[in-house]
């Protein structure tokens, strides 16, 4: 990865009250300065990057945050982090630590407090320092209508 400033990726999710809510997003990057042209990533010269340029991102050693805010009114909602496991890095099949995995269980996706939209900026700390926000997606709740949990599984 270069010292480059990186540009966020972007998205829309749901997250669904009293459901597992793991998502895993793998980014790859080229190794030199691109621009967008109607929506494809291109070469300063206008060529699009040949599918063999990509290289999996690689987070060894890196830190991450995710703070989920109510669009509306900015309160904190929820928040996913290397330092407590909500955030972890794992290997692809590059094997390469190319993929951010967000992780919230049924307890706590059920317990959040309603909204109609919020946001979630995802910010990685690398080796050298460098913050960078990799992420910026948008998310939609939907509430939890069951009252009840699953049957447990049984050997």
């Amino acid at each position: 990865m270069s010292n480059s400033t990186t540009q966020p990726g972007t998205g829309h999710m749901t997250i669904l009250a009293g459901a597992t809510f793991r998502e895993l997003w793998q980014r790859s990057v080229v190794p030199y300065e691109t621009m967008d042209v109607n929506g494809v990533l291109c070469k300063l010269d206008g060529t699009p990057v040949p599918e063999s340029d990509y290289q999996p991102e690689d987070y060894t050693d890196c830190t991450a945050i995710m703070e989920l805010r109510d669009v509306d009114t900015n309160a904190l909602l929820a928040t996913f982090t290397t330092a407590d496991g909500t955030i972890t890095f794992a290997t692809s099949t590059a094997s390469q630590l190319d993929t951010i995995v967000y992780y919230m269980g049924p307890t706590a996706t059920g317990a959040l407090t309603e909204f109609t939209s919020a946001v979630g900026q995802v910010e990685v700390r690398r080796p050298w320092g460098d913050i960078e926000r990799q992420y910026a997606y948008t998310f939609g709740y939907s509430k939890q209508t069951t009252a009840a949990e699953p049957p447990a599984i049984t050997p």
